[in-house]
């Protein structure tokens, strides 16, 4: 499991980059459930790189869209 501070960022990270830039949450959630599973949407799963790397892939589908 991670650090308190690494959850910390990654928290931040997600609520920056998709609360306040208003993506539906619940679409990132299904979205992570498909790459891990049920253990997806537990953010202690993945590392901050991985995490942003899934948002730009995210920004990339919904820009082509």
């Amino acid at each position: 499991m991670d650090s308190e501070s690494n959850l910390e960022k990654k928290q931040i990270y997600l609520q920056t980059e998709i609360i306040e830039k208003g993506y539906d949450t619940s679409d990132f959630l299904t979205y992570l459930t498909t790459l891990k599973g049920e253990e997806g949407t537990d953010i202690n799963y993945w590392t901050l790189q991985e995490l942003q790397k899934v948002l730009n892939n995210i920004k990339l589908i919904n820009h082509t869209n």
